[in-house]
């Protein structure tokens, strides 16, 4: 990773610079996107809560320490800002957070940014409950609608280690009502896709109700949200939505392979060793015989030898 450090400190400044004359220019284009039928939030100011999203940026770092205004990609970083603006969310009220992974800026919404858009949308009220083991609960199913028939609750049955599962429901601005209910497996399982969630331990198991109740409600918005027939809303959704299942580790290491892979240069040797060729394998040398050793005979053998005779061998032969 050291590498990629480098790599981002040696990047030619001009190349992602954003400053004030980008934020302006980039509000510019938003506006004149109205006449086409972009629409903001009654009292949201564009212009504000790019600026705001800017003085943020400057002082936020990647998962390396880099500054994100360096690491990521210019095209990345006005993708999540106009994401931003098209949701109508302002990071100043903790609407929304940015994320620095794989070298690209991700819009990250938080769960009072999602609550935001779907009152952009119809819902006037929402409102949300644990269940917990002991609790009496009933609901039904009308026409794929489902209604909360009774939910009786002891103060005694209140424990994070019993939840059995949550509902919320939003009240639209007809009057109408829209009700989601999770049991405790599918809150888990939703808690399981978001990055560095562990069971039973961190946030999730030390707040498990407020978690419970963020998780319900987030799901039910979503279903309002995505039958919004706002396109540039529902599709700006989409996108930070889909930001939620990324993981920053994986993603820096995918871009760390993309942009370091193979740029060593290989070095083809320049002396050749006589008999040897290239891409075959060397045979190996045959062993060489090591000379036997002759322990010491006695001096009268080594005489013998010498007159080429043997030992007993009679003098007339």
């Amino acid at each position: 990773m050291s590498e990629t450090k480098n790599a981002v400190a040696t990047v030619n400044p001009t190349d992602l610079a954003i400053d004030n004359k980008f934020i302006d220019g980039l509000s510019a284009q938003l506006t004149k996107k109205e006449q086409y039928g972009l629409t903001f939030p009654p009292n949201y100011s564009v212009s504000n809560a790019l600026n705001s999203a800017y003085l943020i940026l400057q002082e936020t770092l990647d998962s390396q320490k880099q500054p994100v205004l360096k690491s990521c990609s210019k095209q990345s970083i006005a993708a999540a800002l106009i994401d931003m603006t098209v949701q109508g969310l302002n990071p100043m009220k903790k609407q929304c957070y940015f994320v620095g992974m794989g070298g690209k800026l991700k819009l990250m919404r938080s769960y009072q940014g999602t609550m935001a858009i779907a009152k952009r949308c119809g819902v006037k009220h929402i409102n949300a409950e644990v269940i917990y083991e002991g609790d009496t609960f009933k609901y039904h199913i009308e026409n794929g609608v489902k209604y909360i028939d009774e939910h009786t609750q002891d103060f005694m049955n209140i424990d994070n280690t019993k939840i059995k599962g949550a509902y919320a429901v939003l009240t639209l601005e007809d009057g109408s009502t829209y009700t989601e209910i999770m049991n405790i497996n599918q809150i888990k399982k939703a808690w399981s896709k978001g990055y560095g969630y562990k069971d039973g331990s961190g946030v999730h198991g030390d707040f498990a109700d407020q978690m419970a109740k963020k998780t319900v409600i987030n799901r039910a918005c979503k279903n309002i949200i995505n039958s919004s027939d706002d396109a540039y809303l529902v599709e700006a959704f989409e996108n930070t939505s889909e930001n939620e299942e990324l993981n920053p580790v994986e993603e820096d290491m995918k871009h760390a392979i993309e942009t370091q892979a193979n740029s060593e240069e290989f070095e083809v040797p320049t002396e050749v060793v006589e008999g040897d060729v290239i891409g075959e394998a060397k045979q190996p040398e045959p062993e060489k015989p090591q000379a036997e050793v002759v322990e010491d005979k006695p001096k009268a053998i080594k005489e013998n030898k010498e007159a080429k005779k043997p030992v007993n061998e009679p003098e007339w032969a």
